[in-house]
């Protein structure tokens, strides 16, 4: 201690360069990975076949999966696709994104995925709905689809047996139009409309899957 006290500014110096010695050692060779597969050594078996797995699907490694739900299966597709197109741009943050039921395959050929009954169903549909689409396609506006309409009454007054359906599009129509009159959030379907039935919850979720880019040792910031 006497000799400590006697060289005291000795004894600093010898500390600090102590202390940068041992500053630049840690952080050399001491670090903290945030990869918990790090955990678990390589040589175990069932860790082996994993990594073969990876290698074999590197698809389904790493993945985020990002649901979307709305009110109608129109909202749910048109959300789904202006998400899943912002996403792709983020490149430097996300390796891949693409969408496990959508995108140009399934919109040419869904329809026929689907069990028998209910293409036969969908077809019909579309069948009976030909006039009404046929207008819209030509006018997609409010006069185009009061026209549609107007077409459908003319139809109605011919054949009795689409009043039903006549009435059911009117009443569809007009319960949205209420609501957007009274200031609250209205969605139409076109899909319940030609179809004549409500979406199931299958058909207003669609699914989005991501792989980020990760970075186990990146640093934190506030």
């Amino acid at each position: 201690m006497a000799a400590c006290a006697g060289r005291c500014w000795m004894v600093v110096g010898a500390a600090v360069l102590i202390s940068a010695g041992a500053f630049a050692y840690v952080v050399k060779h001491i670090a903290i990975d945030s990869d918990t597969a790090h955990l678990i050594a390589e040589d175990v078996p069932w860790r082996q076949h994993e990594r073969a797995l990876e290698r074999a699907f590197p698809q389904r490694s790493d993945l985020i999966v990002i649901v979307v739900d709305a009110a109608t299966p129109e909202l749910s597709e048109q959300s789904t696709g202006a998400l899943t197109a912002a996403l792709s741009t983020k490149r430097a943050v996300l390796r891949a994104v693409w969408r496990p039921d959508g995108g140009p395959f399934f919109d040419h050929e869904g329809l026929l995925l689907q069990p028998l009954e209910e293409v036969e169903r969908t077809t019909e549909s579309l069948i009976a709905a030909q006039p009404l689409l046929g207008t819209l396609a030509a006018d997609p506006s409010v006069r185009g689809l009061m026209e549609a309409l107007s077409r459908a009454s003319e139809g109605a007054r011919t054949d009795p047996g689409q009043l039903g359906q006549l009435v059911q599009a009117l009443q569809r129509l007009a319960e949205a139009l209420d609501r957007s009159l009274s200031g609250e959030r209205s969605s139409f379907s076109w899909h319940t409309l030609i179809s004549g039935q409500n979406p199931n919850p299958r058909e207003l979720r669609r699914f989005i899957l991501v792989q980020p880019v990760l970075d186990y040792g990146a640093h934190g910031t506030r």
